[in-house]
């Protein structure tokens, strides 16, 4: 619909009003015009000061004068335009009203009315008739000193005509000749309503002391204050003017959608911009289903172009409307059809891993909104992310593969059908990783070495995803996070890696806790250096190798090979032929068992625990059986040795057993070494713990 402001005087408008309400002058509104021009670079100053519209396209007509009652010193100026003689279809992007002053040829551009929303008005090619009208109000000064030009070339409004005659009349025949002291009794809009309806010889006819019976011939008209109102051709003119009279409107515009709330039919009426030359009064809302042939009606005020209708669920409805003026209903509207459902409801989501293929995500709808699920969302993003990525699927399942390994990500997901989409599913929290189980057998002497699960190592997520990584110019290894099972039955150890925790008879190895977080949380990776450094480590989040990480190399080490061929290093982690360290045992000053090998988990030497198994008997030798035990896993230190040379487990030293001591912090059960002695020097290998 289009919309106009607030109308502006220009300076010299100002000026004729300020004028004429101190009685200085009287002054004529003598025509108004159309502009196309582009006004967005105006702003009221220059407008004021415009002394003749931009780009005047069209002139239009004066048609009638209204008071503005809550306002003194200002009229209301009823103008319009039609495009009977339109070429060109055009926008009317502002109106104006010009003046003269009584006395004085000169005309003046008096307002200027810009659109917010202009009409457009188009071309007549077709024969499909448009008019434009608008109420222009403005400040005139005193109204007395004004005068409107409503001497239109087409047009003069009836309410203008009926309101200038001031007339009351019975019907009576049109054929005599009325008397003066009769006008003051024509009532004209019967005239009017009868002279519309002429083809039914049906009209009024005005005589003294007479009432209308019927009318022979209306071709010759009759005189109103010297004015002849008649029929010439199919027109009712006065004064030679068309008498402009309505028509059924044209057809509304109807939008219709669904509450996806309710499944009920929401609806928007637009009033056609032709209405016929009369007001919309009221409006028929049609519908039905699909399938059914009766229609069921709806009749609505003229205020109720919004609404609702209900209907049943899961059905395709059709509907349109029409609009009633006092001349007739119009055509009906476009029928629009659509069917009725909700968005849908109680959606959840499961996700498992799928490696390598990534997540296998699975949605489930407990209610469609009695319509087919024509699509889903999967939402997901990192933990430490704060954007989501979106990843769009016909289907209930799927994989995610976009996503990185051993990192945790939140999940959630949406559905939708025609209606629109659902609220969020739950959130679920999962780390992609190897949910595969791989694992070594072998005997107590470390002989007779197998694998026990029917799994390739080459795929291992775990094993795949150890990398190098440079931190503060410094070269580390860095190992994702995975548990370990250890068992010993029969004089065979098993040892089995996996990604995820399956039970809890598996452990995480204390490289991979945070110690120093309250909550004691879980690091996805740990960094280990891949040098040695001579020199004591003193650098924040820097580490010692420890017990727990010598477990954690040894273990991946063997499950990888499936042998016990360690020398040298382990994906750039120097050991040095020392894959354990296993040459611990209780200084004499603790007072403890010369073969007794225990674990501190306080800082009091009194808190020592003893291990569950006893060292090696010999103090050099080749190191031939490590111990087990089930609360310490990761320790694992010379059982047994023999009494000569070395073997690739390693080889017990006594030189060097009055420096060589394991300590650890409280409460952490992890075994730190201070120092280590290996030909008189100090060596140490040092760790990150990951920061999270």
């Amino acid at each position: 619909m289009s919309s106009y402001k607030d109308t502006i005087l220009t300076q010299r408008g100002s000026s004729i009003a300020s004028d004429a309400a101190k009685g200085k002058l009287q002054f004529t509104i003598t025509r108004t015009v159309a502009s196309n021009a582009d006004f967005s670079n105006y702003n009221d100053d220059n407008l004021a000061a415009l002394t003749k519209l931009p780009n005047e396209i069209q002139n239009g007509s004066i048609v009638d004068e209204l008071d503005d009652t809550d306002q003194q010193g200002t009229t209301g100026t009823q103008v319009r335009f039609t495009n009977t003689n339109v070429k060109t279809a055009f926008k009317i992007n502002a109106v104006g009203l010009y003046a003269k002053i009584n006395g004085d040829d000169t005309e003046y551009l008096y307002s200027i009315t810009l659109a917010d929303s202009p009409y457009f008005m188009n071309d007549y090619s077709n024969k499909v008739y448009n008019q434009f009208d608008l109420i222009i109000y403005v400040v005139v000064g005193d109204k007395a000193n004004l005068n409107l030009n409503i001497n239109p070339d087409n047009f003069v409004s009836y309410g203008y005509l009926q309101k200038r005659l001031d007339l009351k009349a019975d019907k009576v025949d049109l054929d005599k000749k009325a008397d003066k002291s009769d006008l003051a009794r024509i009532d004209l809009s019967s005239a009017t309503k009868d002279a519309n309806k002429y083809t039914d010889d049906n009209a009024m006819l005005i005589a003294r002391d007479e009432t209308v019976t019927g009318i022979k011939d209306f071709s010759k008209g009759f005189k109103v204050n010297g004015k002849n109102l008649s029929l010439q051709g199919d027109k009712l003119t006065f004064d030679g003017k068309p008498l402009l009279t309505a028509s059924a409107p044209n057809a509304p515009k109807l939008d219709i959608s669904i509450d996806k709330d309710t499944g009920n039919i929401n609806y928007q009426i637009t009033p056609s911009i032709i209405d016929g030359g009369a007001s919309v009064t009221a409006y028929t809302l049609y519908y039905k289903k699909a399938y059914e042939n009766n229609w069921q009606v709806s009749n609505l005020d003229k205020t109720d172009v919004n609404g609702n209708i209900k209907v049943d669920k899961g059905v395709y409805y059709q509907v349109k409307v029409t609009a009633k003026n006092y001349a007739g209903s119009s055509y009906d509207s476009d029928t629009k059809n659509i069917l009725t459902a909700k968005v849908p409801k109680e959606v959840s989501l499961s996700i498992n891993n799928d490696y390598p293929n990534g997540f296998k995500y699975n949605v489930t709808v407990g209610d469609d909104g009695n319509a087919n699920i024509n699509g889903y969302q999967i939402l997901y993003k990192k933990t430490s992310d704060t954007t989501w990525q979106l990843l769009s699927s016909n289907k209930s399942n799927g994989n995610i593969t976009n996503i990185d390994y051993n990192v945790a990500y939140q999940i959630k997901a949406k559905a939708q059908n025609v209606v629109g989409i659902s609220d969020e599913s739950n959130t679920v929290l999962n780390s992609y990783a190897d949910n595969n189980i791989y694992g070594v057998k072998y005997a107590r002497y470390r002989t007779d070495i197998s694998r026990t699960q029917n799994q390739d190592i080459s795929n291992c997520g775990i094993i795949k995803n150890i990398k190098p990584v440079t931190i503060n110019n410094e070269t580390f290894t860095r190992i994702p996070k995975f548990y370990i099972k250890k068992d010993f039955n029969n004089d065979y150890y098993e040892w089995n890696i996996s990604a995820v925790k399956p039970d809890d008879s598996w452990y995480l190895s204390p490289v991979f806790i945070d110690y120093s977080s309250s909550d004691k949380k879980e690091l996805p990776y740990v960094d280990v250096s891949n040098t040695i450094n001579y020199s004591a480590i003193t650098r924040k989040n820097y580490h010692c190798f420890d017990m727990a990480m010598v477990d954690v190399i040894t273990v991946l080490s063997i499950l990888e090979k499936c042998n016990f061929s360690c020398a040298g290093n382990y994906r750039n982690i120097p050991i040095y032929n020392r894959i354990a360290i296993d040459n611990l045992q209780s200084p004499s000053s603790w007072g403890a068992s010369y073969t007794n090998l225990y674990i501190k988990n306080d800082s009091s030497i009194s808190k020592f625990e003893i291990l569950g198994y006893s060292r090696s008997g010999r103090n050099t030798g080749g190191i031939t059986a490590l111990g087990y035990d089930s609360r310490y896993p990761y320790c694992n230190l010379a059982s047994e040795a023999t009494g000569t040379g070395s073997t690739i487990l390693g080889t017990n030293f006594t030189s060097f057993q009055g420096s060589l001591q394991w300590d650890v912090p409280a409460d952490s059960k992890v075994f730190t070494f201070d120092s280590w002695a290996d030909n008189n020097q100090n060596r140490y290998l040092y760790f990150s713990k990951a920061i999270i």
